[in-house]
């Protein structure tokens, strides 16, 4: 893990990126990495111009296997739903040049298909749970969260088994399964600093 600061704002990135990183560019060819890490880059960039436009501060930019977070103060759920739903709105971007970058392109496409899941750590899953809270009360508006998570768990699973064959959709929907079970039943209640994401 290696950690700057810039002007108050700490700086990490975590060995598991590097590592992703490096398998990447041994298993892929180049110019689909490149694709992917400027399809995130343009991705969290959107997260980061929703904070600006609130003038929030931003206290830490950590770089994980899961993607990249932005730390910043606590928001109010209308700001929180711009925030998440900046990210994958500017992550589309890359399709306007898709001519002369395709790999960027169909990356931002496949980023921005995964995020707007409404599923609770993918920016879907931000947005409906700051609609949810602007309604509801904040534990009925994480009760209502957990209950669809559990409802798309049954849905993945029924996908699951009807998907035997092909091995890359199987894992596809075994990771997914994987990330509704992590953030439908945590073992801990996050920090108050609110993280973006990819």
């Amino acid at each position: 893990m290696k950690r700057k600061s810039l002007n108050n704002i700490q700086f990490t990135v975590y060995a598991s990126f590097w590592i992703v990183l490096v398998f990447s560019v041994i298993l892929l060819p180049l110019r689909w990495v490149a694709g992917w890490l400027c399809s995130v880059l343009i991705h969290e960039l959107g997260h980061l111009a929703g904070i600006l436009l609130f003038k929030l501060p931003v206290y830490s930019v950590s770089v994980k296997l899961t993607g990249i977070y932005i730390g910043t103060s606590e928001m109010l759920p209308s700001q929180e739903a711009i925030v998440a739903a900046m990210g994958p709105a500017i992550g589309l971007l890359p399709v306007l040049f898709a001519r002369c970058f395709p790999c960027t392109a169909i990356c931002a496409v496949l980023q921005f298909g995964f995020n707007a899941l409404p599923i609770m750590g993918f920016d879907g899953g931000r947005v409906l749970h700051a609609i949810l809270r602007t309604f509801l009360s904040e534990s009925n508006a994480f009760r209502c969260m957990r209950g669809l998570q559990i409802l798309l768990l049954v849905v993945v699973l029924i996908l699951l088994m009807h998907i035997r064959r092909n091995t890359l959709a199987v894992l596809a929907v075994i990771m997914l399964s994987l990330r509704i079970v992590a953030v439908t039943f945590p073992c801990k209640r996050g920090k108050q600093i609110v993280q973006w994401s990819k």
